[in-house]
């Protein structure tokens, strides 16, 4: 279980501390990464947006390149939900890096995201 909920819209973090007491790099950047998608559903969005934030280099310094396009999709969206600018780069940088690992469909939709939050301003296709 990665957190538990406490009352209403709060929530826990119990696999955290546990990753880092191990130093799994990679179980924390993922569990930060998840904790980043929750917060962003329940529209929390400057705590999704810090959430993401702190695993974007732990995934970079690791070299897991699928976390870091999944954070980078995360951060994207949560920008997005903010209506930042800034969206459609972390989304476009998402689709690089899915195209670099080979997952087109994955590219095809953060590129379709990263053009729907800045219309007028579409990047290159992906795929």
């Amino acid at each position: 279980m990665l957190f538990i909920i406490d009352g209403p819209g709060g929530f826990r973090p119990l696999a955290l501390p546990i990753y880092r007491d191990i130093g799994d790099r990679l179980g924390d950047a993922n569990a930060l990464t998840s904790l980043g998608d929750v917060a962003r559903m329940q529209g929390r969005y400057p705590d999704a947006a810090a959430l993401y934030d702190q695993a974007l280099p732990i995934y970079r310094q690791i070299g897991a390149r699928a976390g870091e396009a999944n954070a980078l999709l995360g951060l994207g969206r949560t920008l997005a939900g903010q209506g930042s600018p800034a969206a459609a780069t972390a989304l476009r940088e998402a689709a690089r890096v899915y195209d670099l690992l080979g997952r087109s469909d994955l590219a095809k939709v953060a590129t379709r995201e990263a053009d729907a939050a800045s219309p007028g301003e579409a990047g290159p296709q992906t795929g």
